[in-house]
């Protein structure tokens, strides 16, 4: 699907309960809206019927909705000649006890942007939306980038919904080999800049 990314051919992912990898896009296509779909097993096949018209639109695609469980959105930004901050690419892991720690049909693989990508890089897939279960103790959620171009680049790091509220956030920068302690209410965490492979882990403080 179209986003709000560097050029009109970035791509989003929607998965069946219409949470987005980043945008408001949801599982309602729109009139003229471009989608690909990825079997989750079986023959594939796509049949739309009159009786899965919906009624009224979803016009706002490019806005952000908050997902209906805990959640960890991951954005990349960078800002043009011009002051205006653009998003590259997000990804999004959602926390639930209904979801697998294992890679599977409850997760959405990433579509590749001709520009910059982001994504989840689990089991050696890359996932745009990736489901796993509740944070007890620890977790990690490793990035991966690539398609970078020699400028600065921002995060965005948007947690929502968790009911543990003594989280700690530590994103790693594999590359410069250095962690940084984030508060997990964090925001427009700063500058990083060139390629670099990165992750963040979720610490339960005992």
């Amino acid at each position: 699907m179209g986003s709000q990314y560097r050029n009109p051919w970035g791509f989003v992912t929607v998965n069946t309960s219409g949470i987005t990898s980043s945008g408001l896009a949801n599982q309602n296509i729109q009139t003229g809206q471009a989608f690909f779909v990825e079997s989750n097993g079986g023959a594939p096949a796509v049949n739309i019927l009159e009786q899965h018209k919906t009624v009224g639109n979803n016009n706002n695609v490019f806005l952000t909705p908050p997902p209906p469980v805990e959640a960890f959105r991951v954005e990349l930004n960078f800002t043009e000649p011009n002051s205006f901050k653009r998003t590259a690419d997000g990804v999004i892991a959602l926390f639930d006890n209904s979801y697998s720690p294992a890679v599977d049909q409850a997760d959405a693989k990433e579509i590749n942007n001709w520009d910059e990508n982001i994504a989840i890089d689990r089991e050696g897939k890359h996932l745009s939306i990736e489901s796993r279960p509740i944070i007890v103790a620890q977790d990690t959620l490793p990035l991966f980038m690539n398609n970078m171009r020699q400028q600065d680049y921002e995060f965005d790091f948007t947690p929502s919904m968790f009911t543990i509220t003594n989280l700690k956030v530590e994103l790693i920068d594999n590359f410069l080999s250095t962690r940084t302690l984030l508060k997990c209410n964090c925001t427009n965490l700063g500058i990083v800049y060139g390629y670099f492979r990165s992750g963040f882990c979720c610490n339960r403080s005992l």
